[in-house]
């Protein structure tokens, strides 16, 4: 008998109750065309779990009136449940890019990387790690919290990448006495190679490459690009970074501009692009900032990449 707390939510159009009632018809039925239109309702209500469930339809080749499977529109739903962050739909799709064998997944190995280092860092175990380092910080307990947040840095959980560069930046005898590495600059170097770096990364990598870091050389344009980045992760220090980076002489390449979506035409001296920048550091919102950013890589591939040296 179906489970009368779905009969009870269903009429309410709650999306998990349409999708339960769904999932009821399909295994307890095995009535594949009540549970295709629960679950494109439940789709229509935003629930990922729909749109997987109707993937594995595709797949399996069930879907009522429609003979044989059907992979490519499986995948669409998967990938449209991977969107919504289904643990299982981001796998298939890691998959598909990871092997290349589906027309609409071409082989990207970068992709099939990120999205399935996405799932892996929602393990148990890791988030345990973080908890223990972040409570012996709190706890000002530096040995212990060091300890942690490199096991879980080394994974490449990026909070811990850039919570121990912070630490190591707070005391620097701590890391020079148990690490072999330059740990400031090694873990903000792979914080900003992720693709979930936060700003204030960019810009401590952007002031190191300015000014240069102990050992390490200056890089005037890597600077400007780590403060572009920031600036398009929302961050207004970037763009008020890049208007002192003028004010000391020098000139931002076209293709940093371009990115920032500044138009050159408009601001074709020093003074006005100065204006600009200055302007946007005190006024540009960080939903617009990522706006730009989405629509830049959409209609081109002016995305700056982010170099791990």
């Amino acid at each position: 008998m179906c489970d009368l707390r779905l009969l009870i939510s269903f009429p309410k159009g709650l999306p998990q109750a349409v999708n339960g009632l769904g999932w009821y018809y399909h295994n307890f039925r095995r009535d594949y065309q009540k549970a295709a239109q629960q679950w494109l309702i439940a789709e229509e209500l935003g629930n990922p779990d729909a749109s997987y469930n109707l993937g594995v339809l595709y797949l399996d080749g069930i879907y009522p009136g429609v003979s044989g499977r059907n992979q490519t529109v499986a995948a669409h739903y998967f990938y449209k449940a991977a969107q919504g962050g289904h643990i299982e739909g981001t796998l298939r799709c890691s998959l598909y890019y990871i092997t290349g064998n589906m027309e609409d997944f071409p082989r990207d190995p970068e992709k099939a990387v990120i999205w399935a280092k996405h799932i892996a860092e929602k393990n148990g175990y890791l988030g345990h790690v973080i908890r223990k380092a972040l409570n012996a910080y709190l706890e000002l307990s530096w040995h212990e919290a060091l300890l942690h947040y490199v096991l879980a840095a080394e994974t490449g959980i990026e909070v811990s990448q850039s919570n121990l560069a912070h630490i190591c930046e707070e005391r620097p005898d701590l890391a020079r006495k148990y690490l072999a590495t330059d740990c400031v600059w090694r873990y903000y170097n792979f914080s900003v190679s992720q693709v979930n770096a936060p700003s204030f990364a960019y810009l401590k990598m952007g002031d190191f490459y300015y000014y240069g870091y102990q050992n390490q050389s200056k890089d005037l344009e890597l600077s400007m690009r780590m403060y572009a980045q920031a600036a398009l992760e929302g961050d207004s220090q970037g763009f008020f970074n890049l208007a002192l980076v003028i004010e000391e002489g020098n000139s931002i390449p076209s293709y940093i501009l371009d990115h920032l979506g500044i138009d050159q035409a408009l601001h074709s001296s020093n003074t006005s692009l100065l204006q600009e920048l200055y302007y946007r550091s005190t006024s540009w919102e960080p939903s617009l900032c990522r706006f730009w950013l989405h629509l830049q890589c959409s209609i081109s591939s002016l995305c700056l990449p982010i170099i791990l040296l």
